[in-house]
């Protein structure tokens, strides 16, 4: 009788299949053979001999590289992958040697999976037959963590026989079974032979579970060797055990000898534990590359980011401007801060505001001064804000001549100013207009226009272009006669007589200075005196620096624990074995500690030069939008790098020991048990610690609505941080009630695929905590602290647009006189006119002190140009010895209607005004409204900025050119409608907004990238889990639907938790710092967030899924022998 290709299960021609790279592996070399129908086949050789490799081949699970391999008729070569796998799950079953049973799903799950993924309905006699011959009734319900090893075997197997395939291939079924199980389950491989017609091929080293089968093949070397039908075990056994083995040959040369042997081992042991334990880390990291990138990156990163933050604050701090026009003092003598103390918890803490105004000294100091001895001449030198008609677009300072000697300038043509209708003029203030000494020209000082003389052309020494603004000299009295505060100086300079003791003349100056309330600014620091705007972007860098590098340090701790501790949890298989095999917790936690030491070491050297470079760019934006002078550097590096590198490393480090803690304590048996599977979502500390946290936060929650101002702001970040590490900490039981909440969403969704995300999400609570905290950071921060700069913004524009009653106003960038204000009320169809003079003022705070906006007006008529809401009070009370004051400052200071509020001056002059009316709009106006006459003297130019008209509504045509002719007759003037002033204010806070966000965007911008690293992570960690699910039946297609459903089921818990937490940090401090109930987003600004979310997390995880699915699946989980 002839035998046919239809007679034969299983055939394979001429296979051959190599692994490896420069040094290949032959593991199966031209094999040819064919498993007849119905019949039972051991398969048999020495390790390393191929016989796992045949097996694969034959099965579908891996293909060869050459040959043809046919299970039955059908050739496996030219099926696709989604075909190959729909075989494998009707015509296959596989009995793994690793079992590879699903962690998630319990046992009759597991046994049931690939009637399930096929749609095909399991004939429940034969599911219960199988059941029972596996010993597996009372255990349908455990889950593969809580069983043996045999045990797990038996699932293995029962899964493999319940769908009743054509073949089935076993891989040492019996190799984990006692001897009783093994029986029987070999009793019913063999049942399936006999009554079912079914074929078996199975790979065993045990002689007695081969004497079951009709034919053993032995292999050796990927061949061939033996082919025996119906052999007994004794023959079996008779096979030499070293059959084909390769036998280990010495080195060319070297014949080792008894001798030497004894040597070897004999030799005295030397405890070396640090260097082994190092080299371990290193080689660790070799071979973890996913982690190892992932972790990196959130270092480096990290780093990067820490430093700019860093090097803004020690560049502000070693920042103190170029002295120019005093280079050739010894001292310069000025007020330019204001010192206020206040006690805090029973002490007494200082704090030193910058004053607005600039500040100033009395004149008669400049006698005192010159009578210390050493002093050759104290000059003092006047600031007057005035612009050259000839050279409008240069920034020009007025002086009295005799300042001219402190930088010193020195006449270059001409001669210096004799009498008050003369001025020496700075070289550059002529460049291109062709004048010179002997010409007439206007100068705009003190709102009117004036005509000179020019009497000379003078330069300072040195470099010209280095000073901040042109000089232009008056003769001193003329000066004096210009000045809003003609009794004061706005600075002394000293200069030193030839010889004297530079030591003993700064002491009887500071002697002097102190007395006075004034300040000796030396050496370098003279430059912060010289320059207010140096003071500004000293002070600017510093609080930008520090705030949003404190943001960024709770966002960084956070990602870099979560990542760190993600790593680790990833490896807790690889602690457990290194723990299995003898090594101490103290080995293991060192090896961790020396991974992480080694990660930081490189993050520091990639990340320092990256925020060096990211710093640089970071102060061209301020520099070009004018918030900082063009003189300011980026200063330090060493001090900076060494602070943020400790500081990650730190956290790293300490991170890495809290997550090895679980590992290290417990016994290696119990390591090597949870490393296969969760054993619960956590310990009855971490709860109770979460619901503190959780706790905590909720109240912060009123104690941001309590407070306003800077105050809300930290109160509202902190509670942002708190919820969110209360999520951290309960994110293991809300990651398991969101999956049964979601578990029949997603199965109805997503059918099959949907039921297996259903199930991982509930076995990996865990597991997904890191991935659950990088979503909610991402989501709460971005959500919260990018849209409050909107809300703030729009708060102002608001209150301003509809709190300006004016149609019109008079606007001059050089300042208007008062007198401005009365010609405009006499205009016929003029209703109120009101001068506006914008300062700033120093009031009390719990912290010590504070600078707010502050406005000065003429109060009458106000109320028909300003609707300010006033809640109490009246403007018409408004006097020099009173204030107005907005809700939300009175409320800060406790300043009530008819108290005495006390405060200082823009010039830090202290005042006490009796507050006689309390309003609303004080984001549009300010928080402080004073009376012109109580500002006389104490501003800078003493000049108002825009004069507010409202006209009749029957004005015509008349009254709006009797306006036009009014700004015409003073220079600079210009008629606008107060809505266009509205729109500059928008732009002017947009450009201010700009650059706060691109601080919040650093951040906001690291909180996504954690984001996105951690989703990567953590799918690249799933190789094992998605191979298994390819093995046992399931396609690539319901792979990534699984994976779908489950990011669904993730990010609606993430966008969820993570928008509940930024509405409630928003609304919180928009209500307490603008009194704005409901929070303003942009349109199109949540969309934003939760679509920019999704993108991120499905790009993040379907890439490296994508990637991992491309990956044969017996080669992804690690099973080829």
């Amino acid at each position: 009788m002839s035998v046919t290709s239809a007679d034969f299960a299983v055939s394979l021609d001429r296979v051959r299949k190599t692994y490896g790279g420069d040094q290949p592996v032959v593991a199966l070399d031209d094999v040819d053979i064919r498993f007849t129908r119905g019949t039972a086949t051991a398969v048999m050789g020495p390790s390393g001999s191929g016989k796992s490799t045949l097996l694969h081949c034959a099965a579908g699970l891996d293909r060869p590289d050459a040959g043809t391999v046919r299970i039955g008729s059908t050739d496996l070569a030219s099926m696709s992958e989604k075909r190959l796998t729909e075989l494998r799950r009707s015509r296959v079953g596989f009995v793994f040697q690793a079992f590879n049973l699903v962690g998630a799903l319990n046992v009759e799950q597991n046994i049931l999976l690939p009637s399930r993924l096929s749609g095909q309905r399991p004939d429940p006699a034969w599911v219960v037959e199988v059941v029972a011959r596996v010993g597996l009734g009372d255990r349908l319900r455990h889950r593969p963590s809580q069983l043996s090893g045999g045990q797990q075997q038996r699932v293995a197997i029962a899964r493999a026989l319940v769908t009743r395939p054509e073949v089935i291939f076993c891989d040492e079924p019996t190799g984990a079974l006692d001897t009783r199980t093994a029986a029987e389950v070999l009793s019913l491989l063999r049942s399936v032979v006999d009554r079912a017609g079914q074929t078996v091929v199975m790979v065993t080293h045990d002689p007695v579970a081969a004497s079951y089968a009709d034919r053993v093949v032995v292999l050796a070397d990927g061949r061939i060797v033996q082919d025996m039908p119906q052999p007994g075990a004794e023959r079996i056994a008779e096979q030499p055990a070293h059959l084909g083995r390769r036998q280990p040959a010495a080195p060319s040369g070297v014949r080792p000898t008894a001798q030497a042997f004894a040597q070897a081992t004999t030799r005295p042991a030397v405890r070396r534990e640090g260097r082994p334990v190092l080299t371990l880390a290193a080689q660790m990291l070799r071979h973890r590359k996913g982690s190892f990138v992932a972790a990196f990156v959130a270092l480096a990163a990290g780093v990067a980011v820490l430093m700019a933050c860093a090097l803004l604050v020690e560049s502000g701090w070693r920042y103190q401007g170029q002295s120019q026009r005093y280079a050739k003092t010894v001292a310069v003598v000025a007020d330019r801060d204001l010192t206020v103390s206040a006690e805090m918890f029973g002490e007494t803490e200082y704090t030193t505001v910058a004053l607005p105004e600039r500040g100033s000294v009395p004149a008669s100091l400049a006698d005192r001064l010159a009578a210390v001895p050493g002093v050759d001449r104290a000059v003092g030198d006047r600031l007057l804000a005035v612009t050259a008609a000839s050279a409008p677009d240069v920034p020009a300072t007025g002086h009295g001549w005799a300042s001219a000697a402190l930088a010193p300038y020195r006449t270059v043509d001409g001669s210096p100013p004799r009498s008050g209708g003369e001025i020496a003029v700075d070289a550059r203030l002529l460049a291109g207009t062709g004048l010179g000494p002997g010409d007439s020209t206007e100068i705009i000082t003190g709102g009117a226009s004036r005509t000179y003389r020019i009497s000379g052309v003078v330069e300072a020494e040195g470099d010209p272009d280095a000073t901040s603004s042109a000089a232009l000299f008056f003769t001193d009295a003329h000066a004096a006669r210009l000045d809003p505060r003609p009794e004061r100086f706005d600075a002394i300079g000293l200069l030193a007589a030839p010889g004297a003791d530079r030591d003993a003349l700064l002491a009887g100056v500071r002697e002097v200075t102190d007395e006075a309330g004034a300040t000796a600014y030396t050496g370098d620091d003279r430059g912060l005196a010289e320059q207010p705007e140096a003071r500004a972007a000293r002070d600017f860098t510093l609080q930008a620096g520090g705030a949003f590098g404190g943001y960024a340090a709770m966002i960084i701790g956070f990602v870099v624990a979560g990542t760190v501790g993600l790593s680790v949890r990833h490896r807790r298989r690889d602690l457990a074995l290194l723990r299995a095999v003898a090594a101490t917790p103290g080995q293991v936690r060192r090896m961790l500690l020396g991974e992480v030491g080694l990660l930081a070491a490189l993050a520091a050297v990639v990340g320092v030069p990256l925020g060096l470079v990211a710093t640089g760019r970071i102060r061209d934006e301020p520099v070009a939008r004018g918030f900082v002078p063009d003189g300011f550097t980026v200063q330090g590096g060493p001090l900076s790098g060494a602070a943020v590198t400790v500081a990650v490393a730190a956290v790293a480090l300490t991170s890495a020991w809290i997550a090895a803690l679980r590992t290290t304590r417990i016994r290696p048996t119990e390591a090597l048990g949870e490393a296969a599977a969760e054993t619960g979502p956590g310990s009855r500390a971490r709860v109770v610690t979460g619901l503190v946290f959780l706790a905590g936060a909720v109240s912060l929650t009123g104690f941001t609505g309590a407070t306003d101002g800077q105050t809300a702001l930290n109160a509202a970040v902190g509670m942002l941080y708190t919820f969110v590490l209360a999520i951290a900490l309960l994110a293991p039981w809300i990651n398991q009630a969101a999956a049964r909440f979601l578990g029949p969403v997603l199965r109805v969704v997503w059918g099959n695929s949907g039921y297996l995300a259903a199930a991982n999400l509930r076995a990996n609570a865990r597991g997904m905590v890191a991935v659950l905290t990088a979503l909610v950071l991402s989501v709460g921060f971005g959500g919260s602290v990018w849209f409050l700069q909107d809300n703030l913004q729009r708060q102002t524009v608001v209150q301003s647009r509809d709190g300006t009653l004016a149609q019109h106003a008079l606007v001059a960038g050089t300042g208007l006189p008062a007198s401005v204000t009365a010609e405009a009320r006499r205009i016929p169809g003029v209703v109120a006119a009101t001068g506006v003079r914008r300062t700033s003022v120093v009031v009390p705070n719990d912290l010590g002190a504070q600078a707010v906006v502050a406005q000065g007006i003429d109060p009458r008529g106000a109320e028909r140009t300003l609707d300010l809401t006033v809640r109490s009070g009246s403007l018409t009370g408004l006097t020099k010895g009173t204030v107005a004051v907005s809700t939300a400052q009175a409320d800060a200071a406790g300043w009530e209607l008819g108290t005495a509020a006390r405060l200082w001056l823009g010039d830090g002059t202290p005042v006490t005004l009796k507050v006689v009316a309390l309003y609303e709009r004080g984001w549009g106006f300010g928080d402080v409204i004073l009376h012109t006459r109580t500002l006389t003297g104490h501003t800078v130019t003493g000049l108002d900025d825009r004069v507010l008209v409202r006209t009749a509504p029957d004005a015509g045509a008349d009254t709006r050119e009797a306006l036009t002719d009014l700004a015409g007759r003073h220079p600079a003037t210009s008629v606008v409608a107060t809505g266009t002033l509205t729109g500059e204010l928008a732009q002017d806070l947009a450009v201010s907004g700009w650059l706060n966000k691109l601080l919040i965007a650093v951040p906001v911008g690291y909180a996504a990238l954690a984001a996105a690293n951690t989703l990567i992570m953590a799918a690249l960690a799933r190789t094992r889990e998605l191979s298994l699910l390819r093995l046992v039946g399931v396609t690539r297609g319901q792979v990534k639907r699984m994976v779908h459903a489950e990011q669904a089921g993730l990010l609606g818990v993430a966008l969820l938790i993570g928008g509940t937490i930024a509405a409630v940090t928003l609304t919180s401090v928009v209500n307490a710092v603008a009194g704005q109930r409901i929070p303003y987003v942009p349109a199109g600004g949540w969309i934003a967030i939760t679509g920019g979310t999704v993108a991120l997390a499905l790009v993040a995880t379907m890439l490296p899924v994508g990637r991992l699915l491309r990956t044969p699946p017996v080669q992804g989980i690690g099973i080829r022998e």
